[in-house]
């Protein structure tokens, strides 16, 4: 008669230590680049104290996937803590970007009085300012929107003066010309935690 096989939990095989090493390093990455992905959407919530920083807040939506994609991963290998710290970098995102994408437009349209609005970044490097003063001229605007405007800048604009008497001039380099009177010319910021 033949001897059964008995085989216990001690009895099976442990895994190699390359793959255990394989696996630490995966787990350590996956922490790294949720602190990583964590980290670059702070910053975008500073960006009205450092303007640099403000591009980290154009990607919210990539965060959201990336966010995503790592949560299904966190839940799939149930680690609680990463599978929180990844549910937390998605919510963010999501709040900021799906009330824009549900959002149903609330007003009706206004009057059938019309403005014309040119807006340009002037760039502060830019040596021919004289080619924005031709574009303004040549389309004949009522309000105008210049960014990135240098003290030369405005010089070249001398000649808009008498065309558009109300100015609102900021210290950061973005200016507003108008034909029409601008009644509240303050720099409006966006609610806390907004980008």
């Amino acid at each position: 008669m033949d001897k059964l096989q008995h085989t216990t939990l001690n009895d099976t095989k442990r895994p190699s230590w390359l793959w255990r090493a394989s696996k630490f390093l995966f787990w350590v990455g996956f922490t790294m680049g949720l602190l990583g992905l964590a980290v670059l959407n702070t910053a975008g919530f500073f960006g009205r104290y450092e303007w640099h920083l403000d591009a980290f807040s154009h990607f919210r939506f990539q965060y959201a996937l990336i966010a995503m994609g790592m949560l299904a991963i966190a839940l799939v290998s149930k680690k609680r803590l990463l599978t929180l710290g990844t549910a937390v970098v998605a919510a963010v995102n999501l709040a900021f970007i799906l009330p824009l994408m549900i959002a149903t437009p609330t007003a009706e349209a206004g009057s059938t009085d019309t403005l014309r609005l040119l807006s340009a970044n002037v760039l502060y490097w830019n040596e021919t300012p004289e080619k924005v003063v031709d574009l303004i001229q040549e389309t004949n605007p009522d309000i105008v929107v210049l960014v990135e405007m240098t003290y030369p800048h405005k010089v070249a604009m001398s000649a808009l003066w008498d065309s558009y008497p109300y100015v609102a001039d900021s210290y950061d380099g973005n200016i507003i010309l108008s034909r029409v009177p601008l009644e509240d010319k303050d720099v409006v910021r966006t609610p806390k935690m907004r980008p």
